[in-house]
């Protein structure tokens, strides 16, 4: 994993009204926090940390040069809060980390080929689409590629199934599912029930008959 270095200047914002026109100024509003510092409120220049982010991934290390600090902050984001219609980012959590100690993330994962029960006619379902690892910040993933071509009709990919880097721990529970391969849906086929011709009655045969 690449360290990207952003610049971050210091803000005072705190009302709807100020951190709206940091945005309309093309500034992202975030906060830096972490275990041995003070919550720093601070903005980031939007193009450049989507930039950073389109580059490096949703797990990339930030290193932060802060308007006023002597040295970096090393960061990774721990939540991106965007806007519900068109998804631009709105705020920025970033979490101060050392790159000596290991963290947990979340890698997402890319799947890989066409499997053989869906040449079949089956439904591949995907049932995850990222896993929590544990390793030293540096040796996180962008992501993790999963080979599915060789799965059939009925065949399941487990958490375990999954091809790690050496240095990174799986935490999410080995026997999740990670993709199943179910059978084509059957149609369903309606009877129309059959016409059973009812006997005369009594009464019907000897008005036949006088008739």
């Amino acid at each position: 994993m690449a360290e990207v270095r952003l610049e971050a200047s210091r803000r005072a914002a705190t009302t709807k009204g100020e951190t709206h026109g940091l945005r309309r100024q093309g500034w992202i509003p975030a906060v830096v926090y972490g275990k041995n510092i003070e919550p720093i409120a601070i903005a980031v220049d939007h193009k450049g940390f989507v930039k950073a982010l389109e580059r490096s991934g949703s797990n990339a290390i930030f290193s932060l040069l802060v308007e006023g600090e002597t040295k970096p902050v090393v960061t990774i984001v721990k939540e991106l809060q965007r806007e519900p219609v068109y998804r631009t980012i709105q705020h920025i959590d970033f979490h101060a980390i050392s790159l000596e100690l290991v963290i947990s993330a979340h890698v997402p994962l890319h799947l890989r080929g066409t499997p053989i029960g869906v040449k079949e006619g089956g439904i591949m379902q995907e049932n995850l689409h990222q896993v929590e690892v544990e390793c030293l910040p540096m040796d996180i993933p962008s992501y993790l590629a999963v080979d599915v071509s060789g799965l059939g009709i009925g065949d399941s990919l487990f958490a375990a199934d999954l091809v790690l880097p050496e240095k990174v721990r799986l935490v999410t529970d080995a026997g999740t599912a990670v993709v199943t391969l179910i059978p084509p849906e059957k149609e369903e086929v309606v009877e129309t029930p059959a016409v059973v011709a009812e006997a005369p009655s009594k009464s019907a045969e000897r008005t036949a008959k006088e008739a």
